[in-house]
Formats: C-alpha cells, structure tokens, sequence
C-alpha cells in the first residue's frame, strides 16, 4: 500500500504523523510525504530566504530518511498558499505521482492558514484524482484514496475518530523532530508539545503515545480505519 503526508510545510508530516508514518514503514508499505510550502518565513530571525529554504528542505530529508520516506517539494510559498486553480492542479498532480492508498493531511479546521489551506485543496481535489478528463501531466489514479484528517496544535477543534497507537514508534518521531534544527528555538516548544500531546492522546485511547486523526467522508464513501496501522 502507497502512504502519503500531504503538508503545508518542512516539520509538519514529522510532528502531526511521524510515529503512524514509521509504523506504515515497519509494516512494509510504502511512504510519502508532499511538502506543500517552502517554509521561508519559519524563523523568528532574519535569514537569507534562499539559505533557509535550502536548510529546512535538507532537514526534512534527513527527518524523512528515519521512516524511510520519500519527498515532493512544491516550494509554494509560505504564508501565500491559495486554494486556487493552479495551486489545486499542483496538488493534484503531485498526489497522483505518489499514487496513493491512502492520504494523511491536514485538518480544514486547522487555526494555521497554510495548514486549513493544504486541508481543503485535498479536500476539494480527492475526487478529481481518478477522473481521467482532469488533465495534468500526471495519469488519473485507478482508485480514490481514503483520507485521514492529522491532529491540530494542542488539539483544538472537534474529537477525533480514530488513534494510532506509535509506543514503539514515538523515539523515532522525536528524532525526527530533532532534525528540524532551525525550528527548535527559544521562542518553540516543539519538542515539550510533541511529549505533552502524544501522551493526552494516548490517554484517551488507552495507549501510551498516540497520535489522533478524522476520518475524511465523501459523499457515501466511509473511511475505511482498517487502512490505519
């Protein structure tokens, strides 16, 4: 099975669902992410855009190399990202190259512009993926995959419906964290909110760390949560 993370930016697939995206990988599918942003305003000091553009995509592969996973930069830029035409035909095509079973993105009730956009682009755009007269230049996929909606900052907004239990898989997901060098600042607590959340959402599910997401529903199309590790 084909597993892609469809993000707004360089950090997010490793804090949202590292430890679910490991898990995929130990179970032997195979894994994606989609990196929508080029993430040059995600610093507090003043950088050299290109410099720090060039750095967090180096640190998303080294982070992605730890599942293992693959990785598509759209290079859109940060804090400017629309859901239009051409943004969506973009998405679509990328998503079609990574011919997906199944697609973790963010939730469109996500606080974060860029995160609420990347969530409703795919929204907006998961039906199109089989449809062979949307044009790209990528083929139309051979089925719709099954979307799974990623968990928000401190957990804001509506319950989830489902856990991953990532116990085993969390470390991993730290040290991916960690790779993210350029984020973790005195003005971030990254890594103190990955711990915290990880462990309330294993609460409630009854694990030790989990990580939380919707299923996404399409017109009479249920989630399918079996396709969940």
């Amino acid at each position: 099975m084909n597993v892609l993370a469809v993000v707004a930016h360089p950090d997010d697939a490793d804090l949202w669902c590292g430890g679910t995206l490991k898990k995929y990988a130990e179970q032997g599918h195979t894994v994606s992410i989609l990196v929508a942003t080029n993430g040059r305003t995600g610093t507090h000091c003043k950088v050299d855009d290109q410099e720090l553009i060039a750095r967090r995509e180096k640190e998303q592969l080294a982070a992605a190399s730890l599942y293992p996973a693959a990785v598509q930069f759209l290079r859109l830029d940060d804090g400017e990202l629309f859901n239009d035409r051409d943004t969506r035909r973009l998405m679509i095509d990328a998503m079609r190259r990574a011919q997906p079973d199944v697609i973790l993105t963010h939730d469109p009730c996500d606080g974060n512009v860029d995160h609420h956009t990347v969530g409703a682009i795919v929204q907006d755009s998961i039906v199109y993926l089989p449809l062979e007269n949307v044009r790209v230049q990528t083929p139309a996929l051979q089925r719709q995959p099954t979307v799974f909606l990623m968990d928000t900052y401190a957990g804001v907004g509506p319950m989830p419906t489902a856990f991953v239990d990532i116990t085993d898989q969390f470390e991993t997901k730290r040290q991916a964290l960690l790779c993210h060098r350029s984020q973790l600042t005195a003005e971030t607590s990254w890594e103190e909110m990955l711990e915290v959340q990880g462990k309330f959402r294993g609460m409630q599910a009854g694990f030790r760390y989990a990580e939380a997401f919707k299923g996404f529903q399409l017109f009479d199309s249920m989630p399918d949560y079996k396709l969940l590790p």
